[in-house]
């Protein structure tokens, strides 16, 4: 009963009232009524439910107008408008607007007010114009999945201000109505409005108006098109089957916002909380996921802008033709290694500019193509290539810290690389000039199981080597101190770490080497002019050739030769391992052991000694010659240590007034 009274007047009977009232007989008159035949009916089977029908309920004053078995239409709804005060801006809990198999017309022509109703039954259509308000709340749900008919055919809201709500707050249990429109569709300013409840529009398009989802409702679409600046706003849930946009469109996810199907975007799609991408994400314009928001996506591909500042995950091969700025985290999956259970490799795909200034984790593929700039810069931002992870670059990479973990592999100037092709939107950002493959690593840690190539010209400011380097043949290496690190501190060889080199490897400033380098290319030892510029080896270098001009070259252990190349106005500490050359060398001070212990500690052989440069033999150390050939200065001081050469030097063509003994 309360229900009744409470639709047809402000205000409520007093609960207490009709918990303790008890009739058993007369009658119970109102008077001064202006009612229509509608309520008094209503109020009389209200009074007859709650109190029985041994008291009569009579109305005395004016009673006229549609009856309680009458239909509402528009022409009788305006009339009760006009006639009860109490009857204006009202939802009608329990009846449809019957459109008598015509067309609806909310506006000045029709339905001239703001009326709400359960539904809209045989209607050939419905139009909200003139600014408007048609309120829809379908019914409470009955538990079977079977939901309320709001309208069988289109219903649609045109102009400013004209607007279809589904559910109100204002009706008690307004979360358990439901209710699903065929059609909705929204221009030039129009909206729909989601207040309370669940409901389905099976296709709803919308060009130019807006859509709102409020908190705590739920809207559901089979599929959801957005036109010419037309803007969806969720701040409760939404869920949709295909979303298709452009001209400007933009989304605002400010609640749960799920996608199962595809989506093909165009304008700006920005999530503040929680959205789920299933199917291939195509967005021309800009995909925005804001601080403290969670995206779940597979295939996206961005013709613009990606910009993550959330928790971002990214399945299958997913492009960016644009820019992608990443101050958040993004992780890249090869499913195949269990990460997430479907088989498919995670990709990024950049050909223009990429910008990462947080953390991101790979164990898919990261492409960055030719005349593609990628930047992974900022404070604590870390590039880290996972096992299975591939990082490929064929344009500039710029890092402030590489991370290759073991199982991880990264390669600068990539001639497999995957090809990507532009969306289906847009043509991709107009090429920048095609330039060598270059990479500038503030930071390099290769862990052991990782490996490294580079096939172009790479920069690494500082770093740790303990897997696998490969500097093929006619690629540039940098490592501590140049052009582009002017303050680098070096690298680091570790014993289970190799340099592979057929290219140019230049050290600037320090070495530390315990693992290996070899190959037939070139080794720089290069002064930076910094303090230091000592080169320290207690592994195996074994290259082609090695040019060293005015540094300090140690060794504690292991071995050092080249076949062409070598030091020049330098100083040379072996203390132990073995060092092997045809020549001394131009200007080169060698001092050979480490004055004690056995002469067998470190050994020194070169083809010819000569006065190019001075050695001094120490205790524990040996040099070895076949060819003596001095030029009467005493460049070579045995001072302990031990000297080895033929017979046919000592016997015949040695001038031992040349060797300080």
């Amino acid at each position: 009963m309360n229900d009744f009274f409470t639709k047809y007047a402000p205000g409520s009977i007093a609960q207490k009232l009709i918990n303790h009232a008890s009739f058993t007989g007369g009658k119970v008159i109102v008077t001064g009524v202006n009612l229509t035949q509608t309520q008094a009916a209503d109020l009389t089977k209200a009074f007859k439910e709650q109190f029985g029908s041994a008291t009569t309920l009579e109305f005395q004053g004016t009673i006229a107008g549609v009856s309680h078995d009458d239909k509402l239409t528009v022409a009788k709804t305006n009339e009760l408008y006009n006639n009860v005060e109490h009857l204006r801006d009202v939802i009608f809990v329990d009846r449809k607007l019957e459109g008598e198999n015509g067309a609806i017309v909310v506006g000045d022509s029709g339905l001239r007010n703001n009326t709400g109703f359960t539904g809209i039954n045989e209607a050939t259509g419905t139009t909200i114009q003139d600014g408007k308000e048609l309120t829809l709340i379908g019914g409470k749900s009955d538990g079977t999945g079977n939901r309320f008919t709001l309208a069988e055919k289109v219903i649609t809201a045109v102009g400013t201000g004209a607007k279809l709500i589904l559910g109100s707050l204002g009706i008690k249990d307004s979360s358990l109505y439901q209710g699903q429109a065929s059609e909705v569709n929204l221009s030039n300013g129009g909206e729909l409005r989601i207040a309370a409840g669940d409901y389905l529009v099976t296709n709803h398009t919308s060009s130019g108006g807006t859509t709102t989802v409020d908190k705590n409702s739920t809207f559901r679409s089979d599929n959801g098109t957005f036109t010419d600046k037309a803007v969806l706003e969720n701040n409760g849930e939404t869920v949709l089957g295909t979303l298709n946009g452009w001209n400007a469109a933009e989304v605002h996810n400010n609640g749960r916002l799920t996608i199962n199907g595809n989506t093909q975007f165009g304008g700006r799609f920005i999530n503040n909380a929680n959205a789920k991408l299933v199917g291939t994400a195509d967005i021309d314009g800009t995909l925005q996921n804001s601080q403290g928001a969670q995206l779940i996506a597979n295939t996206v591909n961005i013709n613009g802008t990606l910009r993550n500042f959330g928790y971002m995950e990214a399945l299958d091969n997913s492009t960016v033709f644009g820019t992608l700025e990443n101050p958040g985290e993004i992780r890249l999956f090869n499913t195949s290694i269990g990460s997430r259970g479907d088989g498919n490799i995670g990709t990024i795909g950049n050909t223009y500019t990429l910008k990462a200034t947080g953390k991101t984790q790979v164990s898919g593929l990261i492409a960055n193509a030719s005349g593609a700039v990628a930047e992974f810069t900022g404070d604590d931002s870390e590039l880290t290539i996972l096992s299975g992870g591939v990082v490929s670059n064929n344009g500039t990479l710029i890092a402030d810290s590489l991370v290759i973990n073991n199982g991880g592999y990264f390669i600068n100037g990539d001639n497999a690389q995957q090809t990507f092709t532009s969306s289906p939107l847009r043509l991709r950002a107009v090429a920048r000039a095609v330039a060598r493959a270059t990479e500038q690593l503030k930071n390099l840690t290769v862990s052991e199981g990782g490996s490294k190539t580079n096939n172009g010209i790479a920069y690494y400011g500082t770093g740790s080597i303990a897997g696998e380097f490969v500097n093929a043949a006619g690629a540039e290496a940098y490592g501590g101190v140049s052009d582009i690190f002017v303050d680098g501190s070096g690298l680091g060889i570790t014993n289970t770490g190799s340099i592979k080199n057929a290219g140019t490897f230049t050290f600037g400033g320090t070495l530390n080497n315990s693992g290996s380098i070899t190959g037939d290319g070139l080794i720089v030892f290069k002064r930076a002019g910094l303090g230091n510029d000592t080169f320290t080896n207690a592994g195996q270098i074994n290259v082609g050739s090695l040019e060293a001009d005015n540094i300090k070259y140690v060794q504690t252990a292991g071995s050092l030769s080249s076949a062409s190349g070598w030091f020049s106005n330098s100083t040379v500490d072996l203390t132990g391992g073995t060092i092997e050359h045809a020549v001394l060398g131009s200007g080169n001070t060698y001092n050979l052991g480490a004055g004690s212990g056995s002469n067998d500690a470190a050994t020194f052989t070169v083809g010819t000694l000569d006065s190019s440069s001075v050695v001094n033999i120490n205790r524990g150390a040996t040099l070895r010659t076949e060819h003596i050939a001095m030029d009467g200065h005493k460049t070579t001081n045995l001072q302990g240590g031990r000297l080895s050469t033929t017979l046919d030097q000592v016997f015949a063509d040695l001038d031992y007034s040349t060797l300080n003994l």
